[in-house]
């Protein structure tokens, strides 16, 4: 018996260029415990590969655009005399203005997870670099955080 692959082409495929992230947190630290703050923003453009389905094939070719703010929680672990090890969880509010094709907006949880190392060259100042996950439904990010961390 032989049947036929008639299948449907898909009525949109959407995949993103690699993006602008922006990330400003702060808070303050019990003991080992950090509590804080933050804010995200973040841009990325639609991959030329992306396209919509109507009567024809169309090219998507605008931007996704996203603003949050969340609630942030971690805990650094002494690895060393100048260096820690941090992992943190974080819990907000988002909202994405997408364009494909028609301009649309999108709102929800945000989920954050992040893990990294603190290297202390001073009592009061740190560098970091970690990884953290952000989780919104248009575009799920993969980042890599390179910042300061300033004791008062």
């Amino acid at each position: 018996i032989h049947r036929a692959n008639h299948a449907l082409p898909k009525p949109k495929y959407k995949k993103y260029e690699m993006g602008f992230g922006l990330n400003v947190a702060g808070g303050v630290t019990h003991e080992r415990w950090r509590f804080g703050l933050g804010g995200i923003y973040k841009k990325n453009k639609h991959h030329s590969s992306s396209y919509y389905l109507e009567r024809a094939r169309h090219s998507l070719s605008s931007d996704s655009q996203t603003v949050g703010g969340y609630l942030d929680m971690g805990y650094q672990l002494p690895l060393g005399q100048n260096f820690d090890g941090y992992f943190g969880f974080g819990l907000g509010y988002y909202l994405s203005m997408i364009g494909d094709p028609r301009d649309r907006k999108q709102h929800d949880i945000l989920l954050i997870g992040s893990i990294g190392l603190a290297w202390y060259f001073s009592d009061n100042l740190a560098l970091r670099l970690g990884y953290r996950y952000q989780h919104e439904e248009e575009v799920p990010a993969h980042l890599i955080d390179l910042g300061l961390g300033f004791d008062f």
